[in-house]
């Protein structure tokens, strides 16, 4: 009793205490006296209620409400210590879109600071907000391409091969190899491939995609040119033509080595004439290409050069009014993956508008592969069904035989003659004689297994029970196996 008495007395006396403090404390500071009250409170600071890291990509938007709780219930103003965004102080929602600049990890400094009267409190903590960039990414393989020569190719859009998840501008460069040049238009993206004049054969291209934080690499794509029969007014003096042969596109050879005549309107003019006469000389003419090689207006010019048998060596420039050259632009096959009419279509053009025709193909035949095809027949109800059927029986069994027969593995034939057996040995009856044995043996079971091991190192378990009896017969058992 006597020591609950004396705690009463101590908390007693510390109360008064704390009044006479409240109503005031006079001290002196530098020789003045000054007053003042200090008082004591009682609060507690607010508290984040998980704060955790979070990561978000660039050009998305970034959503983020603060959480926290205050015990007293106290009003609570939120700060943070960044430019990326302004925290709304009362709600603690934070609300932007970052930047592909903005890529990086940032410490956030996030403080509660409360509005407690008497004696406000603050807290802080930090998290970590990742912003985030994905390179570009190839989504679709870009399919080889073939045309003809003296040809150029385009349409091929690049952005349809392709994508950035945060729709950064991607920069597209290219690679390629010889006896072609290639470009890409900006800001369609669209490639233009220019093979060399009279060039047959393959070449090839790649592409980079660049969204300035990372790149990604194509696909090598093929190029096929195919070679075609020249002829006389395909505007190119080749090489089994010349100005005797097809005066159209090698022009009109001279008359004689001593002729000359010049004029805007063309003609020839000798710049050197070289006499020699060592004798035994073959006659012959040869001349460069016609330079420019092509314009509408003015005149195009070409150095010749004529030795007559008499072994007299002429120099000549021979000039010509301005002759239109073709330039056939053809776009990429339409559809690139063979729809299942079987065709495909494209435009071809003469962007120099000659008005020579273009005596190329602008439709062929094209083979529908069923199998590979989401828009095929078993998904597709509205399509014209004799044509897609027709298409995709007639490649339903080579395919199937080519893709076993590429893996090494030949289980459907396995299988099949693995039925053939079953029914052979269901259907077919054996009689074999024994001798008697003095065991009451009625019927009894027959287990054969066999492993079939195929070429693709798959194995096949067979198992197969027969039900055999046994009839007394003159004396032996006759053992019956169905």
């Amino acid at each position: 009793m006597r020591t609950i008495k004396e705690a009463v007395v101590l908390l007693s006396l510390l109360l008064i205490l704390i009044q006479v403090i409240q109503l005031g404390i006079v001290f002196s500071l530098t020789g003045a006296a000054s007053t003042g009250t200090v008082g004591l409170c009682y609060n507690h600071a607010p508290t984040f209620l998980n704060l955790s890291n979070h990561t978000v990509a660039h050009n998305f938007e970034y959503v983020r409400t603060i959480t926290f709780n205050d015990t007293n219930g106290d009003a609570v103003a939120i700060f943070d210590n960044t430019s990326l965004f302004s925290i709304i102080n009362t709600t603690g929602v934070i609300n932007f879109t970052p930047t592909i600049s903005q890529v990086a990890n940032y410490s956030i400094l996030v403080t509660l600071r409360d509005y407690n009267s008497s004696c406000p409190l603050e807290a802080s903590e930090v998290f970590v907000l990742s912003i985030n960039n994905s390179i570009p990414q190839l989504s679709t393989i870009i399919p080889n391409q073939t045309w003809e020569e003296d040809v150029s190719l385009s349409g091929l859009d690049l952005d349809n091969y392709f994508t950035d998840y945060e729709t950064d501008s991607v920069i597209y460069t290219v690679r390629y190899g010889s006896n072609v040049r290639v470009s890409i238009a900006s800001p369609s993206n669209l490639v233009t491939i220019r093979p060399d004049r009279d060039f047959s054969g393959t070449s090839w291209m790649l592409f980079t995609a660049n969204d300035t934080l990372g790149s990604v690499t194509s696909n090598n794509v093929s190029l096929n040119i195919t070679a075609v029969a020249n002829y006389c007014g395909d505007s190119a003096c080749n090489a089994d033509e010349s100005c005797t042969s097809c005066s159209t596109d090698c022009g009109t050879c001279p008359a004689s080595s001593s002729s000359s005549s010049g004029g805007g309107g063309g003609g020839t003019r000798i710049i050197e004439k070289i006499i020699n006469n060592t004798g035994g000389c073959a006659d012959s003419y040869q001349c460069y290409e016609w330079s420019p090689q092509s314009c509408d207006v003015g005149n195009q010019e070409r150095r010749c050069i004529w030795v007559e048998k008499s072994c007299t060596v002429t120099k000549t420039i021979e000039t010509r009014p301005c002759k239109c050259i073709p330039n056939i632009v053809c776009s990429v096959w339409d559809p690139e993956v063979c729809s299942p009419d079987q065709t495909q279509i494209r435009t071809c053009n003469d962007i120099h508008n000659c008005g020579a025709p273009v005596r190329l193909s602008t439709q062929k035949e094209c083979l529908f592969d069923a199998l590979n095809q989401s828009s095929g027949i078993f998904s597709n109800a509205n399509s014209p069904l004799p044509g897609i059927v027709g298409a995709a029986y007639a490649n339903l069994i080579p395919r199937l035989w080519s893709e076993y027969k590429s893996q090494g593995s030949y289980l459907v034939l396995v299988l099949l003659l693995c039925a053939v057996i079953v029914w052979w040995f269901y259907h077919k009856r054996y009689c074999l004689t024994i001798e008697r044995i003095p065991l009451p043996i009625e019927e009894y079971t027959l287990e054969i297994e066999t492993i079939v091991q195929t070429a693709s190192l798959h194995r096949l378990r067979i198992r197969t029970q027969f039900r055999c009896s046994l009839n007394s017969t003159k004396g032996k058992y006759r053992k019956v196996i169905r």
